[in-house]
């Protein structure tokens, strides 16, 4: 369970693709698995449904990974399954997705806050594969805050919007 109202977004050391290889291997890294726009909820019969996190050694059935924050010292990513099929992705993680708006007021406000940023961070992902200048496939740069076009003659850089209503 998630209760920290705020991560560190460690920006600087995003920057540094050793570093966010460490955090990826950290023994208390955890990740917010998603899965087409829905988020990993246990506790849906219950009046308090709360984030499931999971462990990053599932990583290498995710599509994307993001780096969120650190909480405290540990690393928080999210990971996006929508490649798998549903109930594969239900197999493998033990857990129902849920759509955050039927649950997210009933959780705590940060945990829902923190749900609502792994699924943006992630919807993001799977709508920019592409440069929107040139239309050559863009790579994810940045612990997955960038996406940077691979095309030697654009590289155009693309970040995730900031919405006024967040």
């Amino acid at each position: 369970k998630y209760d920290d109202p705020s991560l560190d977004r460690a920006g600087p050391q995003r920057e540094d693709p050793q570093w966010l290889e460490r955090a990826l291997q950290h023994s208390e890294a955890r990740s917010l698995p998603v899965w087409r726009n829905q988020n990993l909820v246990g506790g849906l019969d219950s009046a308090s449904p709360t984030a499931i996190l999971h462990g990053v050694d599932m990583h290498c059935h995710a599509s994307e990974v993001v780096f969120l924050g650190l909480d405290g010292d540990a690393p928080v990513f999210a990971a996006d399954y929508s490649e798998l099929e549903e109930t594969s992705a239900v197999e493998l993680l033990g857990e129902a997705f849920t759509d955050l708006r039927r649950v997210g007021p009933l959780m705590s406000e940060p945990e829902a806050a923190l749900l609502a940023y792994a699924r943006g961070m992630l919807f993001w992902h799977r709508n920019h594969r592409y440069c929107g200048r040139c239309g050559s496939p863009t790579k994810s740069q940045k612990g997955g805050h960038l996406r940077a076009c691979t095309n030697p003659d654009c590289r155009r850089p693309s970040f995730p919007r900031t919405d006024p209503a967040v």
